[in-house]
């Protein structure tokens, strides 16, 4: 953490500090906030063209390369996140004695779902909204959405991971039903033999 002041450890990493996985990751996730900047009207008005989504979403999620080889068993990976105000990121302490600065269990799984390539996976991310469902604020989730202001609409993504949990009542998926959907969208990138739900309007991967 001494290698930025104001970062916090993200996505796999904070799926392990939430314990929301058994798994152990080999990559350290570092999450360092650009500059915020004025986003402009709230996400679920913003207008992108279908065509623009598709395009984006049929090649591969670009990646960060500031990735370096910690030990032998390890990698650090920093991040250059969007600049949102640090929204869900709380200190806690680690055993024996770290103190560090790790997104809360909501933040995380909003980061996942927007970002799978850097938690395993849709299907880790899948299991990890069915581990946190005695413990998740659907409601707490939905203002971190809005605060974040996103270009795309990832509220479709998390309903859509609410309900393949299977873990969630009608009552919380409700709180997704009432997001207008109007656009096609997609549960990652370069889906190669995908299935579309209705439901949430969204391509997701076959086997899921």
């Amino acid at each position: 953490m001494t290698l930025d002041p104001q970062a916090y450890l993200s996505h796999y990493s904070a799926l392990f500090l939430n314990d929301l996985t058994d798994q152990i990751p080999k990559i350290i996730y570092l999450n360092h906030e650009q500059k915020q900047k004025a986003l402009g009207d709230a996400l679920l008005e913003t207008e992108i063209p279908q065509e623009q989504i598709d395009d984006a979403f049929s090649r591969p999620q670009r990646i960060s390369k500031n990735i370096v080889e910690y030990d032998q068993n390890s990698s650090l990976c920093l991040l250059n996140g969007m600049g949102d105000g640090k929204v869900g990121i709380v200190v806690r302490q680690v055993p024996p004695k770290l103190t560090v600065r790790v997104s809360d269990l909501e933040r995380t799984l909003l980061d996942c779902a927007v970002s799978p390539y850097y938690a395993g996976g849709v299907f880790q991310v899948r299991d990890a909204f069915t581990r946190a469902a005695e413990r998740l604020s659907v409601n707490k989730l939905i203002a971190y959405l809005r605060k974040m202001k996103y270009r795309y609409p990832f509220h479709q993504v998390i309903g859509f991971y609410l309900e393949a949990s299977g873990a969630y009542k009608d009552k919380q998926l409700a709180l997704l039903d009432a997001f207008p959907r109007k656009r096609k969208f997609y549960l990652m990138h370069g889906i190669e033999k995908a299935k579309f739900s209705e439901r949430w309007q969204l391509y997701y991967p076959e086997g899921l």
